[in-house]
């Protein structure tokens, strides 16, 4: 039996390995072929495996494969879920608001998707570089600004408030 072990197959269909047995490997695809049921993996080839604390996200393995503490999530990333109003400067600018959204699983005594009744939104960032995520960028600096000013400012009203103590205890 042939075992293949810390291996990166992520976005592969059919790993540039074959083997029997899969230990600590990852398959994750990035996202579901057609629907949530996850991109069959070994598509041309019907053969069971065995797939030992793999990724498994998005990858759905042949039949009769036998899957040991696997990640089988079946998920969506960076699904456009709306929009948002912030500030920047004086201008009102509309960003759009992304998630990932998890569908449920692969179960892996059947193999078959485990899915949930609605999906569960993650709040997940812009995709890099876009236009969003610079606003995104320009609003956190703006209210990490704003924080650290008013820190400064209740330091000051502290150190204010608790000066006359101080005083009376240099007096004494």
């Amino acid at each position: 039996m042939s075992v293949v072990e810390r291996k990166n197959f992520s976005g592969q269909t059919t790993p540039s390995v074959v083997a029997d047995e899969y230990r600590n490997c990852n398959f994750s695809q990035p996202a579901p072929a057609t629907g949530p049921a996850g991109v069959r993996l070994f598509p041309q080839d019907d053969t069971p495996r065995r797939f030992i604390e793999c990724n498994l996200v998005n990858a759905c393995p042949p039949p009769g494969s036998v899957l040991v503490n696997c990640n089988t999530t079946l998920r969506e990333s960076r699904v456009e879920v709306g929009t948002e109003t912030v500030t920047v400067g004086e201008r009102e600018v509309s960003i759009k608001r992304y998630a990932d959204r998890i569908h449920g699983r692969t179960d892996p005594g059947t193999l078959e998707p485990d899915l949930k009744r609605e999906p569960l939104e993650i709040a997940a960032e812009p995709p890099e570089g876009s236009r969003d995520a610079q606003v995104l960028t320009l609003v956190r600096e703006r209210d990490r600004a704003e924080a650290e000013r008013v820190a400064k400012e209740a330091e000051v009203v502290e150190v204010a408030r608790d000066l006359p103590t101080r005083l009376v205890e240099v007096v004494r």
